[in-house]
């Protein structure tokens, strides 16, 4: 088997460097019969980025491991949605045919160990597989109300429309089977945070029937794996009402967006009134 593991990265300099070498002790350890192939995709960082992604390829590909690490980046920062597009259609591009893609952030949210528990369940034949930051299993870690009630929000909504009974609509990361990723790239319209729920949506309109599963992610807004600066934007007072506010409209505006652009209508909803 062989998987694409696509990092979208910005100002992960301090980062990077743990989340590939977790990358890389799963691989090694719990695969060492499949093959990865890792993209970071730098969405122009202005800080070490650049230099830290090139010393850790200098490091593993002369190593001879399952692992081929390549990076890609661009001079201006465009958001996540639109350099998660850019990273899909590189992956598109090169020589390497791929199983599975998984899709995780740079910034020390993401723990690289649970993708032995994503991978176990797309190999079981799963569509999409979710690591869920509010499974009930999931720990919390400082979890702002805001983002309980975010979740929350945006969960519901995708609900109605796919049915899918999904605990968490906006995680970052991610798997899914390549033919799906591939298939919706050049679709992927979204510039900024409501990538994954896009993706989630251009799923269920391609395969409603799809096999969606869910993994336990500590929900991670807290704690020493994250940078000082993530930490004081989660704290009381690291961001003012209008801000947390902003998020709300900003993640509806890209649902409303995508869901036009696939033509999608009330009457395709799965829960009726009444």
């Amino acid at each position: 088997m062989k998987t694409a593991i696509l990092i979208p990265a910005y100002n992960n300099a301090s980062t990077l460097g743990k989340v590939i070498g977790l990358i890389r002790h799963v691989a090694k350890w719990s695969f060492p019969k499949d093959k990865f192939y890792i993209l970071v995709a730098n969405d122009g960082s202005t800080d070490d980025t650049d230099k830290v992604l090139q010393y850790i390829l200098g490091l593993i590909n002369q190593e001879g491991s399952n692992i081929k690490l390549n990076a890609d980046s661009w001079a201006i920062n465009e958001g996540v949605g639109s350099i998660t597009k850019k990273g899909l259609e590189a992956l598109s591009c090169c020589d390497e045919k791929f199983d599975f893609l998984v899709k995780l952030d740079g910034d020390g949210q993401h723990n690289p160990i649970h993708l032995w528990a994503m991978l176990y369940k797309l190999k079981a034949g799963a569509d999409l597989v979710i690591a869920s930051r509010f499974h009930k299993k999931s720990e919390q870690v400082d979890t702002p109300l805001d983002r309980m009630l975010l979740n929350r929000i945006f969960v519901g909504l995708v609900r109605e429309i796919t049915g899918w009974k999904i605990t968490d609509a906006r995680s970052g990361f991610m798997g899914m089977k390549w033919k799906h990723a591939k298939a919706m790239a050049p679709d992927l319209i979204t510039k900024r945070y409501g990538i994954p729920m896009e993706i989630l949506l251009r799923l269920w309109k391609m395969k409603p029937e799809a096999k969606v599963a869910e993994i336990p992610h500590p929900a991670l807004y807290g704690g020493e794996s994250l940078t000082k600066e993530h930490r004081q934007r989660y704290q009381d007072g690291g961001e003012t009402i209008e801000q947390k506010s902003s998020r709300v409209t900003e993640a509806y505006a890209a649902v409303l967006r995508v869901l036009e652009d696939m033509k999608v209508d009330a009457k395709q909803l799965k829960t009726k009134p009444g």
